[in-house]
């Protein structure tokens, strides 16, 4: 998936750093979403007092190119880079 598209899809996306090395530019963006839930599934982020639980995913893109989605703070390994080149 390019940047653009993945734009158009999530324009509520919160940019969360970026890198610059031999491989190119690896950015991420998180993408968020709360839900009510009746009872608790688990999630770790849960307002008890409210029953609402918040996802959140994060997008790395690598030259504007998707390679990895994944959990809060999970950048690509070394071995993802070179996978994705």
């Amino acid at each position: 998936m390019s940047f653009d598209q993945f734009q158009s899809l999530f324009p509520q996306r919160i940019s969360r750093g970026a890198n610059k090395g031999d491989f190119g530019t690896l950015i991420a963006y998180e993408v968020a979403y709360a839900y009510y839930s009746f009872a608790a599934t688990g999630a770790e982020r849960r307002n008890d007092f409210t029953g609402t639980e918040r996802v959140v995913t994060w997008f790395f893109f690598l030259n504007d190119r998707l390679i990895k989605v994944g959990e809060e703070d999970s950048w690509p390994s070394e071995a993802d880079l070179k996978a994705s080149r």
